[in-house]
């Protein structure tokens, strides 16, 4: 089956490839209080944002989207070029569950019944 489009329906088409997709908003950021910055780069000791934002110490929290990953206390490191390099002190993973204090048995059940 062939379809035939007119020379019109072929212009729109061809405009609306023609027009720049819009930019992604980044997915990891940093959050420091209320302020936010993308974050460029993220491995295992450390992370780099944009040079000239809000400088960052202390306390931070990382995020992809909306979903809290870490809380951080970090330390800056260096400025290369145009970003900002920032060392972890202390990186701690957020869990959905509380943290257990003691060893769990691989073998004991999730739950007793009343008997």
């Amino acid at each position: 089956m062939e379809t035939y489009l007119s020379r019109e329906i072929l212009e729109g088409l061809g405009s609306v490839r023609s027009v720049r997709p819009r930019a992604k908003s980044p997915r990891l950021t940093v959050r420091d209080g209320k302020r936010s910055q993308p974050l460029l780069r993220l491995w295992e000791s450390g992370f780099a944002v944009p040079a000239g934002g809000v400088a960052l110490r202390g306390r931070v929290d990382l995020y992809d989207g909306g979903t809290h990953l870490a809380s951080c206390l970090i330390v800056c490191a260096e400025q290369v070029g145009e970003t900002m390099e920032y060392e972890f002190k202390q990186r701690t993973r957020v869990t959905d569950a509380p943290a257990v204090d003691y060893e769990r048995d691989g073998e004991a059940p999730s739950a007793l019944l009343p008997g």
